[in-house]
């Protein structure tokens, strides 16, 4: 058998009128409309109650994920420490018996000076005045000649004796100032140089100090005294060349000493 088809109009149901009437009836299919009040909205009781376990799930995952607060945590005070001030006891005083020795200076006695007498009363037979006179008048206290005191030196006898030592001692000359001089100059019989140090003092070459830069037996210093002879000749001769023509005090000192040391320097 052959199943007949179900007509395709979605539950529209349409009857054929008889002319002249005409009638739509629009709505859905008897069984369809059962289907589909079944599948309506949930009852307002579940709903709530959805709601409600929804409510209590995020609640409870708040709880879970919250970090919870440190509770606060009460620091008591110190103690306040009491103060007691403790008096301190007063000393007492200690009594301490001290033996005082009190000196008493003497008195100085002061003898009263003795009334002068008259000079008509202590005169005897002429005018001639005499001790005899002179303690009749003035009392027995007047010093003689003999216990006067005689009258010593500006100076004591230890500073004299000192003084007189120090005369007796030879004065030594004081130290003379000097400065070193040194020049190269030149053999007589070759053409070697040697350098001549020489001491002047004041001006004054010390001819004897001529070459001490080498031992006095040695026959370097023999040479060398023997060629300062013409080297002080010449210098003499040129500052005196100078002098002539420029006679400042510089060349004039100069011209003293070279021409001073070639008169009195002998090898």
């Amino acid at each position: 058998m052959q199943s007949t088809p179900q007509p395709e109009d979605d539950g529209l149901t349409m009857q054929r009128l008889a002319p002249g009437q005409f009638d739509v009836v629009l709505g859905s299919h008897p069984a369809r409309r059962a289907a589909a009040s079944g599948n309506g909205n949930w009852p307002l009781s579940s709903v709530l109650i959805c709601l409600a376990l929804l409510i209590a799930i995020i609640f409870l995952i708040a709880q879970m994920f919250r970090t919870p607060k440190p509770a606060a945590t009460v620091i008591p005070a110190p103690p306040i420490a009491e103060v007691v001030s403790e008096t301190d006891p007063e000393p007492v005083a200690q009594v301490r018996n001290v033996e005082q020795v009190v000196y008493i200076a003497p008195k100085v006695e002061v003898s009263q000076p003795a009334t002068a007498r008259p000079l008509d009363a202590c005169l005897k037979d002429g005018n001639v005045i005499d001790r005899d006179v002179i303690n009749c008048r003035f009392g027995e206290a007047q010093a003689n000649d003999s216990q006067a005191t005689r009258p010593q030196g500006m100076v004591s006898d230890r500073y004299m004796a000192t003084y007189k030592a120090a005369a007796a001692k030879p004065k030594t000359e004081p130290a003379r100032r000097y400065e070193v001089a040194g020049v190269f100059i030149r053999e007589i019989d070759g053409r070697n140089r040697y350098e001549a140090r020489y001491r002047i003092s004041n001006n004054h070459i010390e001819t004897s100090s001529v070459c001490m830069n080498f031992l006095a037996d040695s026959v370097e210093h023999r040479e060398c005294r023997r060629a300062a002879v013409p080297y002080f000749k010449d210098m003499c001769s040129d500052w005196s060349k100078r002098v002539a023509k420029d006679k400042s005090d510089k060349n004039k000192l100069a011209q003293e000493q070279y021409c001073t040391a070639a008169r009195d320097y002998s090898a």
